[in-house]
């Protein structure tokens, strides 16, 4: 059995298509009157203060973390980390972001 190594790329590019689309029908939904604007615009804030804070955070583990893969396992292992710390760090601010915006559906 082979392994076709074109896929993961193509089932990660698909994902981001469909979350896209998923983003666009979310955010043309009608954000309802005054006092859940407000009450959605508070739990924005408080989440964007939240991940800014969190993420401050890890990269204060991250990095002394890299620098160890760097010195004891090599360089490409420290750029494999990184760039998968980074995606990883994205993913999860780009999804809280949305969840933050959209709060006001639920």
């Amino acid at each position: 059995m082979t392994f076709d190594h074109q896929l993961p790329p193509l089932f990660g590019v698909l994902g981001l298509v469909v979350a896209f689309i998923i983003y666009v029908i979310m955010t043309r939904q009608d954000e309802g009157g005054e006092k859940i604007k407000k009450i959605a615009d508070a739990i924005h804030k408080g989440a964007m203060v939240f991940m800014h804070t969190e993420y401050r955070l890890l990269f204060l583990f991250a990095a002394p973390v890299g620098l160890a893969l760097w010195f004891f396992l090599g360089g490409n292992t420290a750029l494999s980390f990184a760039a998968g710390a980074a995606s990883s760090a994205l993913a999860g601010y780009l999804g809280g972001r949305f969840d933050a915006a959209v709060s006001w559906l639920l």
